[in-house]
């Protein structure tokens, strides 16, 4: 009886002390932001790097995070998400422009709208299957929102 109980003990605690643990964690070695006027650079050793670049009006990310960035007062809805054709803006009408950016950050699509629209339909049949992110500015240019879309 004392063996098998010393047998049980040993294998609980073996299964216990080598177990993994159920929340996910990344090393991080290291990490900065650095700042100046125009742009931030956030780095991080061990972990996915989430904003790269960003300025009042663009921003560039990359990694699997991404920040959604939105301006006070600038509420609006966009679907579907994954996209197939056709991306729709709702109570679009502080929108002005939008800009479609790859995940290298070249400009890959963008329109200037002409006039205050409360629905905006932006064809995007042209486009390969992947991520976009989609900046959306207002008259003065500023950036009001910013997501990704996922085009399949």
């Amino acid at each position: 009886m004392k063996k098998t109980i010393i047998l049980a003990f040993s294998l609980v605690a073996s299964v216990l002390l080598h177990a993994q643990p159920t929340k996910p964690s990344v090393l991080n070695a290291t990490g900065q932001t650095l700042r100046n006027a125009t742009f931030q650079l956030t780095y991080s050793v061990g972990e996915p790097m989430i904003t790269v670049l960003k300025n009042p009006s663009d921003i560039l990310t990359q990694g699997f995070i991404q920040p959604e960035t939105v301006k006070k007062g600038s509420e609006f809805n966009f679907y579907p998400n994954p996209v197939a054709d056709k991306l729709y803006f709702e109570n679009a009408e502080k929108i002005a422009s939008y800009k479609i950016h790859d995940v290298a950050g070249r400009q890959v699509f963008g329109q200037a709208l002409g006039k205050p629209q409360r629905t905006v339909t932006v064809n995007l049949e042209m486009l390969a299957e992947a991520i976009y992110i989609v900046n959306a500015f207002d008259k003065e240019g500023q950036r009001l929102h910013s997501f990704q879309i996922m085009k399949k």
